[in-house]
């Protein structure tokens, strides 16, 4: 039988789950207000259309084919866009023959994966959209059987039910859910802490430059700029078309979330700060989310507010690793022993909406009273603003040394920075996507002032996975001359930088 708090938390969950049910049947019902396509770029999708096989381009309207395309958004507010045609290549030569069409039409064009993107920049307002979705094929690499190959269509639950079975596993997303694209913002993974952010374990990229050549970029070919400018410098150089990442053993995993009324954030944000500071096993990871709710009607229960802790250690037993939280009074505990996929599937979250969102990145180190003060101010910020958000998260992700020293080690990538700890936290706020633009705009404003609330660490690049449209990104990398450079050598004419959406970028 159910606890009394388990059964309020069930409730609570079931509450928020019907709330989101109801805003995206509402955007199902409501009429869609396509924007109308230009007429060159209505004549350049038919054009396409005679160029591929049959079904590869579908143009705007309520087919279902398009609909799934522009409605799949992790995002409500990318579900808003509405590309003039969606193209679906099923293989690199056919993403090419789009490139070249785009590129000879001078169109605006978004790419799609796994349309996780919390920015507006996978989706296409009038323009092309290049949904990926149909290009999943994944194996062993032909070359090197400790290579894995899998194309960008796929998420991570699809990657891993591949290769999980088989004792092996890339080091992938942490959400099943979510698609390749994390991978070129840098990716931050379960197993990271032994290998490195996911785009460290990539060993070639099979690419799409604008004008349509289909290169394969290693570290130590004639392509290693745009290879090391790809490892999470995100969209700017090329369409991903396969990824050849390292495989590594993987076995019995111990993972689960933990969940803590808000009378114990204090001690569960002390616990993270010492783990962040003082943990060297290289096998556990953590990730502690300070949430809000704005949804509920009493804002005074304390299950409104509460702390969900991920943990995972790589290995069936992680001794005392995490007893620290375990200690901490809590309502919840689902931490159990099972295979890979088990913990990439423990909150499946990355596939279900929570309406329009705005996303910040804080960089900071370890060590001072700011991850607290942070909390403390979000207490404020979500009791003041109650009611006019669904979500607010507020996600430590601790960037320990050995991940920093497994970058170096595999040769380092587009971020750089200095050597760990230090932490990602990842600010994410989710709203009615509904909501008129002025409310909408006052809420970033308010998040933004929250964001800004305590000195960032500036030394510590932006990390692209988490980070708002209005952040300087890719700026606070320590390659970013050399990003510039490889745009401008592979790019000349700015096709990925001036036609498509993406991080604030200049060469």
């Amino acid at each position: 039988m159910k606890s009394p708090t388990r059964a309020v938390l069930s409730a609570t969950l079931a509450l928020i789950a019907a709330f989101l049910l109801n805003t995206i049947l509402a955007d199902a019902r409501s009429s869609y207000e396509f924007r109308r396509a230009d007429a060159a770029t209505k004549k350049a999708c038919n054009a396409l259309r005679s160029q591929l096989p049959f079904g590869r381009v579908t143009n705007q309207g309520l087919g279902p084919d398009y609909l799934v395309s522009v409605q799949t958004y992790y995002s409500q507010l990318q579900a808003k866009r509405f590309p003039a045609c969606v193209a679906y290549p099923q293989n690199a030569q056919e993403v090419s023959t789009v490139v070249k069409a785009i590129k000879a039409n001078n169109l605006q064009f978004a790419v799609k994966a796994g349309g996780h993107q919390f920015n507006n920049w996978s989706s296409s307002d009038g323009g092309v959209l290049i949904d990926l979705q149909r290009l999943t094929a994944k194996r062993f690499d032909d070359e090197n059987k400790q290579v894995a190959y899998f194309e960008p269509g796929n998420r991570w639950r699809d990657v891993y039910s591949y290769f999980v079975p088989q004792g092996v596993t890339p080091v992938g997303g942490r959400l099943g859910g979510v698609g390749s694209g994390l991978a070129l913002g840098g990716g931050l993974s379960y197993l990271s802490a032994e290998h490195g952010l996911v785009c460290d374990t990539f060993t070639a990229l099979d690419v799409v430059l604008a004008d349509g050549r289909i290169v394969k970029a290693t570290a130590d070919n004639e392509y290693k700029d745009l290879f090391k400018s790809l490892k999470g410098g995100g969209n700017r150089f090329g369409i991903v078309t396969g990824y050849h990442t390292k495989l590594v053993p993987v076995d019995k995993v111990y993972s689960g979330i933990v969940i803590y009324t808000q009378d114990q954030w204090d001690k569960v944000i002390k616990a993270t700060s010492d783990f962040v500071s003082t943990n060297t096993d290289k096998k556990a990871a953590i990730i502690t989310t300070v949430d809000s709710f704005g949804i509920l009607p009493d804002p005074t229960t304390k299950l409104s507010s509460f702390i969900i802790l991920f943990n995972v250690y790589n290995g069936a037993d992680p001794g005392t690793t995490f007893d620290a939280f375990t200690k901490i009074p809590h309502v919840l505990d689902t931490r159990s022993t099972g295979d890979y996929i088990k913990a990439a599937e423990m909150v499946d979250i990355g596939t279900i909406s929570q309406g329009g969102f705005y996303s910040n990145v804080v960089p900071l180190k370890v060590g001072s009273d700011r991850e607290q003060t942070l909390v403390n101010n979000f207490k404020v910020w979500s009791k003041e603003h109650v009611g006019q958000y669904i979500l607010a998260t507020v996600d430590y992700q601790p960037i320990a040394k050995s991940i920093t020293d497994a970058s170096r080690a595999a040769g380092g990538n587009a971020l750089g920075g200095p050597e760990g700890p230090y932490i990602f936290v990842n600010m994410l706020l989710a709203f009615d996507p509904n909501l008129a633009a002025d409310k909408q705009e006052a809420l970033r404003a308010s998040w933004d002032k929250l964001t800004n609330s305590i000195p960032h660490d500036e030394d510590i690049p932006k990390f692209l996975n988490d980070a708002g449209f209005r952040q300087n990104i890719l700026q606070s990398y320590e390659q970013y001359p050399l990003m510039q450079a490889t745009s401008r050598k592979y790019d000349p004419t700015g096709l990925f930088v001036k036609n498509q959406p993406g991080p604030n970028f200049s060469t």
